[in-house]
């Protein structure tokens, strides 16, 4: 099952498989149905669309806060990783082990989440030898900001 919903332009091909690779050892993201959407310099987008099981207001049929942190975290992971391995390029170095751990996550809910489709998308903040922090951002498919976040990911 591929991740990603067309070929990442300007990523390298190993880059893509990682991530691809990654995503396919996240059982919750693929049950979210997180898809890889961009990759730029230095930001990642994932999208999902809404189902009947993500609602966590039935009178108003918005996006549970639950299913909101989890795309978060996953995107600012993938974020997190692509610090990584941008900095171990830069550096000649060989790449670390894909296996980032959230350390820290705070996620601040701006508006309901309403929409059938969402993106979230991240970019580290500081990529360290131990640590990587990351800003995440959700927004619907109007482009209302629903929520943001900021992430800490450890680095093996």
């Amino acid at each position: 099952m591929s991740h990603t919903e067309q070929p990442l332009e300007g990523i390298p091909a190993e880059v893509a498989a990682t991530f691809a690779a990654g995503m396919d050892h996240v059982p919750f993201g693929q049950w979210i149905g997180l898809e890889i959407s961009a990759i730029e310099e230095d930001r990642v987008a994932m999208r999902f669309e809404m189902r009947d099981e993500f609602v966590g207001n039935s009178e108003m049929n918005v996006l549970h806060g639950g299913i909101i942190s989890a795309a978060l975290d996953t995107v600012g992971g993938l974020a997190a990783l692509f610090g990584v391995l941008s900095r171990a390029a830069e550096r000649s170095e060989d790449p670390p082990s894909p296996w980032l751990s959230t350390i820290d996550m705070r996620t601040d809910y701006l508006r309901p989440g309403f929409g059938s489709e969402f993106t979230a998308s991240a970019f580290p903040l500081r990529v360290g030898g131990r640590s990587v922090v990351t800003r995440m951002e959700l927004h619907n498919e109007a482009g209302d900001l629903i929520a943001v976040g900021t992430g800490t990911y450890s680095v093996p």
